[in-house]
């Protein structure tokens, strides 16, 4: 069962939850960054590289659904495009 990720933001999404872009595997959550209100604001996920990991920052607002079940978390995207997000939190004035 795929749940919306704006209904179910919190308790879905975990530390470990396998992330899949619209065109396959990016990696795994390696962290949740959320707002004063517990809210996801942003996941930091762990990309395998050819040499190491990169870890991308993407916006909560980018995810699109979480299975249960699998543990899995869907974002809109291509895995090329996500990957190459900056790997740095927004500067907030």
């Amino acid at each position: 069962m795929t749940l919306c990720a704006e209904t179910h933001p919190i308790a879905e999404a975990r530390v470990g939850d396998t992330v899949l872009a619209q065109d396959g595997d990016l990696g795994q959550i390696e962290r949740i960054i959320r707002s004063e209100t517990s809210k996801p604001v942003y996941v930091v996920v762990a990309v395998r590289r050819l040499v190491g990991h990169r870890y991308p920052v993407i916006p909560w607002s980018l995810v699109t659904g979480v299975d249960r079940s699998p543990r899995r978390v869907h974002v809109q995207g291509r895995r090329g495009t996500i990957s190459r997000l900056s790997e740095t939190l927004p500067l907030v004035v």
